[in-house]
Parts: C-alpha cells; sequence; structure tokens
C-alpha cells in the first residue's frame, strides 16, 4: 500500500469515497473532497483510491453542460430552478456523486481545523458493484457527518 505524501494531500482537492455504518445500523456510502486537508488513514492508500475513483468516473454521465439531476437533493436549495449559474458549476461534482448513490460532502477549513459539509444526497441507492468497493470507515474519524446527516432530516 502506497500512502499519499504530505505535500501531495495538503496541495490537491483529493475526492475519497468510503462506507459508514450509523447508529442506527445503516450503511451508507459517502464522497468527500478533501480540499488539501488531512485524510482519515483508512483511505490514505493511493491504489485503493484510484482503483475506486476509476469505477465511480465509469459510471457517472458526461453532460455536455452543467446538469441538476431530478433524483438528487441539495441540501441549500428546496427548488432546482433557485440555483445561480455560478453554483450549478459548483454543484456538478457533488450532483454527480449523489445521483450515482453517495452522500456527498465538501471539506470547509476552519482556523485550526475542518469540518464537512452536506452538499448533496440521493434519493436512490448506490449500485452494489460500486459500494462493495468501498472501504468502511469508523464514524468517529468523520468529524461532523452524523450532525450533518441529523441537520438535514436524513436520521
Amino acid at each position: 500500500m502506497t500512502k499519499y505524501s504530505q505535500n501531495y494531500i495538503s496541495t490537491h482537492d483529493i475526492d475519497w469515497f468510503a462506507k459508514v455504518t450509523l447508529p442506527n445500523g445503516q450503511i451508507i456510502p459517502i464522497h468527500i473532497a478533501s480540499r488539501g486537508t488531512e485524510l482519515p488513514d483508512v483511505v490514505n492508500n493511493k491504489e485503493q483510491n484510484r482503483r475506486i475513483q476509476t469505477i465511480v468516473a465509469r459510471n457517472i454521465e458526461l453532460p455536455l453542460e452543467s446538469k441538476l439531476y431530478d433524483d438528487v437533493v441539495y441540501v441549500d436549495y428546496i427548488n432546482h430552478n433557485e440555483i445561480p449559474n455560478e453554483d450549478k458549476i459548483y454543484l456538478q461534482t457533488f450532483g454527480d456523486m449523489a445521483h450515482l448513490g453517495f452522500y456527498s460532502f465538501d471539506t470547509i477549513m476552519m482556523e485550526d481545523s475542518s469540518t464537512y459539509i452536506l452538499v448533496a444526497y440521493p434519493t436512490s441507492p448506490l449500485a452494489s458493484n460500486i459500494m462493495d468497493t468501498l472501504p468502511n470507515i469508523p464514524l468517529n474519524q468523520l468529524f461532523n457527518i452524523l450532525d450533518q446527516l441529523i441537520r438535514y432530516g436524513i436520521l
């Protein structure tokens, strides 16, 4: 197993994927954009992450223009028609991941730490062929993900 170097991690926005078991026993797939923040040990594996990224990329529908999905909930927008064009570009990757079945999070830097915010989540489950490739990650390694799921009524 080859880990990412600290320099690479801090200078790249690494999309990583895992599954997490919630307190109610539900297992959900997550996608997180790292934005140069530390990776949990279980996903700091170049080969594993590239393999999962390749599988995910093969399942994404490539739009010719910025596309919003009807089967995705964008947490800051009740109505897709209210989303400004400049936000559609930002939401595209998170929407693509949620369309596949991932709960998709962005990373926000605070003063001395980082936190995850839920950007989009699915209304349909992730395909099992993708779910089976994801590493398990303990919920306690994911900062405030549980808080975000409760905040948006998912739990």
